[in-house]
């Protein structure tokens, strides 16, 4: 799964927050709120693990990158 499958599945009002794999926040936005813009290589990262807390919050760990 990349962020871009991620993101066409979840639904509005949804916390989300993209980590790398040593628990930084990459980016963390409220779906169908906020305008977010991401670069077309930022779309085709990998997510590694997928974490729901709970109906509201995702959390994506993504796989890292050179440039993490």
């Amino acid at each position: 799964m990349t962020v871009e499958s991620l993101l066409k599945t979840i639904a509005d009002h949804t916390a989300v927050i993209l980590k790398d794999t040593i628990g930084n926040t990459l980016i963390q936005f409220n779906y169908g709120e906020d305008v977010e813009v991401f670069s077309p290589v930022f779309l085709y990262r990998k997510v590694k693990i997928l974490e729901i807390d709970n109906t509201r919050e995702l959390i994506a760990i993504l796989e890292d990158t050179k440039n993490d």
